[in-house]
């Protein structure tokens, strides 16, 4: 996972890079399948943590700092298969989080905790 955050105001530059290990599960099932059609309900749950770097880029000074990064993320949808075209709607949740960090010269960086939801509409052309 990797994530930059560039802080204008305050001029600096984070990015955020985690290696580590994820599990879960995406089950689908068939509400309607024929020759044409095929739409199918999907739910999922996963669940990642890992060892993450932050990289600190300030103006006369660069740090880099380690910890830990989780995330939770749940997610629902439809999906709707046609001869040539799919449809699809989908929602997802995820909590997000970045445990406080190693010192680095005697600072470190603050717990980083952010939720997102989205709701997706996609379109998809089949060949």
């Amino acid at each position: 996972h990797g994530m930059f955050l560039d802080y204008d105001r305050a001029r600096v530059d984070y990015r955020v890079s985690t290696a580590g290990v994820r599990i879960g599960t995406r089950p689908e099932f068939a509400v309607v399948h024929t020759d044409d059609t095929d739409l199918r309900l999907f739910a999922g749950v996963t669940y990642s943590i890992g060892f993450t770097r932050i990289d600190e880029d300030l103006i006369g000074s660069d740090e880099t700092y380690d910890t830990e990064q989780q995330q939770f993320r749940v997610e629902a949808g439809l999906r709707l298969d046609l001869r040539r075209v799919t449809l699809g709607l989908h929602y997802v949740y995820s909590d997000n989080g970045i445990n406080l960090s190693d010192p680095e010269h005697g600072r470190r960086l603050p717990e980083i905790d952010y939720d997102t939801n989205m709701v997706f509409f996609t379109i998809g052309g089949r060949f």
